[in-house]
């Protein structure tokens, strides 16, 4: 007959089997009590939101956290303990490269080979033989893959996911932060490569550090796609919290990071650690710091249901200049001192596009008077839509300008007043002129070169005219 101590053993084994294979955080502590016992203050959420996403509650997490604080190993573990839970399923996770997407992968791998402790948990997981290489492989369960990753911006082997399709970090550095062509370049990769893997209610997961409002993670913040009201949720933990001490000694202790505060250059301080967008300081008009308003809302007299006409409809419009350049028109709405931004052209496409499309938004929005910057062949495109709008009857006013004064000091000098006076629509959609517009009107910096500043100038064009006195339809 057995010893009553050693069956209690086995009850033991099972139950403490049972509790790792059914909660997140206690796999975590049943493969690494010491690390994750001494980092629970800070990764016991974290886990948490992970097995939220497991259990189908939530479908965008968000984690920022500072260096070295073990989000990636945390992540690494859920995709193995997700795997041996669901192992027909497929979990797809992108690293700023290649070789950190493989390093990834090979953790997770060897656990499932070779971990006796896994093995305690998932004791089916076998990896398969005819599938396995370190981008691509599979359980002898799966139906297809089981993971599959690459390096953002690069090409992706696998066939599509279900279980979770994770970023891990996007940016490498500040170098790829301050560079609007690799942050454009990723931003393309993820809504066509990436995106295009997910299988329909597939859950995203991203664990980054908090670079820049113009990376993938800025770009669907801004988008709300981490509010709750949308299926997400996001966390975000400085090194030092509001009173200068450590987020986790564990990891640094206070001293430590003062040190490192002390040494670092403070935009990358801001973003490495405390997770503050490089732009935060350094933006000129910060999107947060904009007044919104919808269609809708501006439209509406719940009491009268009538609609009050403007007090004047004035537009700008700024000519591209060269290849790369934007064409764009602002047309405003203003009511008392505010100005309303109802609608923008904001392309690249030639003159014989935006003439038409110029002259088109001018009648449907019964603009009166627009003024075209005539510094780069803008009094011959000036020529071209007046010449449209008579052939259509119509009255608006086209102008000309020559700017002489330098245009970065113009910009500088009309920030405050923009962001005082200027509204800027909040219901445009993603990928629209008008999401393009914003996006470049809030990403330029007030010092350092910026690679286009033609939202910023048409606006302060806008600006300028309408801050004048003269102005006759203003009441």
């Amino acid at each position: 007959m057995q010893k009553s101590c050693d069956i209690d053993e086995k009850v033991g084994e099972r139950i403490i089997v049972r509790t790792a294979r059914e909660s997140f955080w206690h796999f975590c502590l049943y493969m690494d009590y010491n690390f994750f016992t001494r980092r629970q203050k800070i990764l016991k959420p974290i886990a948490e939101a992970f097995q939220q996403i497991s259990e189908g509650k939530l479908l965008h997490l968000g984690v920022c956290l500072p260096p070295r604080t073990g989000k990636s190993y945390l992540c690494s573990l859920w995709c193995s303990w997700e795997l041996g839970n669901k192992p027909t399923s497929c979990i797809m996770r992108n690293s700023c490269s290649a070789t950190l997407a493989d390093d990834f992968s090979y953790d997770i791998r060897g656990w499932i080979a070779g971990s006796e402790k896994y093995k305690q948990i998932f004791p089916d997981m076998v990896l398969s033989k005819d599938k396995h290489r370190i981008d691509n492989w599979a359980v002898t369960t799966a139906d297809k893959n089981s993971y599959f990753c690459a390096g953002v911006g690069g090409t992706i082997l696998g066939k599509g996911c279900n279980l979770a399709a994770i970023i891990d970090d996007s940016i490498k550095n500040v170098d790829e932060a301050l560079s609007e062509p690799v942050l454009e370049k990723k931003w393309k990769w993820y809504t066509s490569t990436h995106k295009s893997r997910l299988e329909s209610g597939c859950p995203e997961i991203f664990i980054n550090t908090r670079w820049s409002r113009r990376d993938i993670f800025g770009r669907l913040e801004e988008r709300g796609f981490f509010e709750k009201k949308n299926g997400g949720l996001k966390i975000v933990i400085p090194a030092l919290d509001e009173k200068g001490n450590s987020f986790c000694p564990d990891v640094k202790t206070t001293k430590e990071l003062i040190d490192i505060k002390n040494m670092t250059d403070e935009m990358i301080w801001q973003a490495e650690w405390q997770q503050n967008p490089i732009e935060a300081e350094g933006i000129l008009l910060p999107i947060e710091q904009l007044k919104r308003f919808s269609i809708d809302e501006l439209f509406a007299n719940k009491e009268t249901k009538v609609v009050k006409a403007p007090d004047g409809i004035r537009g700008r419009v700024d000519t591209a200049d060269e290849g790369t350049d934007y064409f764009c028109s602002v047309v405003s709405f203003i009511y008392g001192d505010k100005v309303y931004i109802v609608n923008v052209i904001f392309t690249q496409e030639g003159t014989e596009i935006t003439e038409p499309k110029l002259a088109q938004q001018l009648i449907d929005y019964h603009v009166e008077v627009t003024t075209v910057e005539s510094n780069f062949g803008g009094k011959s495109f000036a020529r071209g839509v007046k010449k449209i709008l008579k052939d259509k009857g119509n009255t608006c006013l086209v102008k000309t300008k020559v700017t002489t004064r330098n245009k970065e000091t113009r910009i500088l000098m009309k920030a405050a007043y923009i962001k005082e006076y200027f509204v800027f629509r909040n219901d445009y959609e993603p990928g629209s002129q008008y999401d393009r517009f914003m996006q470049s009107l809030c990403s330029y910096m007030k010092a350092g070169k910026n690679e286009h500043d033609d939202a910023n100038d048409a606006t302060t064009g806008l600006a300028e005219d309408i801050a004048r006195p003269t102005i006759s339809f203003l009441k």
